[in-house]
């Protein structure tokens, strides 16, 4: 009788101590945001959809960490191919049988500017093959057991109080651990939902074969000649 009693007096408390899932997760979200929005009072949730996540939660996030590497390199190769193509229409436009000196030097100029575009679009896909192939082991280690719960990834809706705010605040993704207490990832739903196609795209391609594609990548296109 003695043990019963305990028990029932410790229920409340073990019950609190615990707490519910969602609740933790909401709190969660407050904490994370608290830190990304400019004016989060301004700010209430408005729906919260939560669900079981099977892969782990840090590979996850290292995944992620991997994928913002390549922005950067990815974004100059943008402005290296357009930088290439002006350079090209210039020198296209120097580029006649009777040039002066100063028709020959912009079209030198011209020619000098696409061959260092060229070179730099060369670097920074190099850069983004390396990055692919450290991401490439996360990748083959976050096809979890869909038997076994990793964690729980959260999106979360808001909707603005005040005029203040962004009224067009995009949807959020937060990803927390089995015991639904740490936040592994905060990330807009967009760049959430490319991560997911990413992994998607590479399930069931052995390393062999992903070495094979990284080989051929050619993320510029292929570029118009130099000469004329």
């Amino acid at each position: 009788m003695t043990r019963l009693w305990l028990v029932v007096l410790l229920l409340p408390v073990l019950l609190t101590g615990c707490g519910n899932r969602d609740e933790r997760i909401r709190h969660g979200i407050r904490a994370e945001l608290e830190g990304i929005l400019y004016d989060f009072d301004s700010y209430e949730p408005d729906t919260t959809v939560v669900d079981t996540l099977f892969e782990p939660p840090h590979v996850l996030s290292g995944i992620v960490e991997l994928a913002r590497q390549m922005n950067q390199p990815a974004h100059d190769i943008e402005t290296y191919t357009e930088t290439y193509t002006k350079a090209r229409k210039r020198a296209a436009l120097w580029n006649h049988p009777y040039r002066s000196a100063y028709a020959q030097n912009e079209y030198e100029e011209a020619l000098a500017r696409m061959e260092e575009c060229r070179r730099r679009i060369d670097m920074c896909q190099a850069e983004i093959v390396e990055i692919m192939k450290e991401m490439y082991p996360l990748v083959n280690s976050a096809r979890g057991d869909r038997r076994k719960p990793q964690g729980w990834v959260a999106t979360q809706r808001f909707r603005c109080r005040t005029d203040s705010g962004d009224p067009a605040l995009a949807d959020y993704v937060f990803v927390f651990d089995r015991s639904a207490r740490k936040c592994e990832l905060a990330i807009p739903a967009d760049e959430w939902n490319r991560i997911c196609e990413l992994l998607e795209r590479l399930d069931g391609v052995d390393e062999s074969t992903f070495m094979q594609k990284l080989e051929e990548l050619d993320i510029a296109g292929e570029l118009p000649p130099e000469q004329f």
